[in-house]
């Protein structure tokens, strides 16, 4: 699922053995990408990315996104 709330993007996804939350901000991310990605990606794209993987207070992983 997508879900865009202004300068926050998330997004789940699965690899196949777990379901994971992906994270896109503004702010840390050329505007151009930010505005691509929330343009043009859909639920069901087959998508690679790169990012730094955490914890929420909720226990709750979730990689931060880097786009180059």
């Amino acid at each position: 699922s997508l879900r865009g709330q202004g300068a926050i993007i998330f997004l789940n996804f699965s690899d196949g053995t777990a379901t994971f939350q992906a994270l896109l901000k503004k702010g840390e991310v050329e505007k151009e990408h930010f505005t691509l990605f929330n343009e043009t990606i859909d639920i069901g794209d087959f998508i690679e990315f790169k990012g730094s993987l955490f914890l929420t207070k909720r226990k709750e992983r979730i990689i931060n996104l880097i786009c180059q």
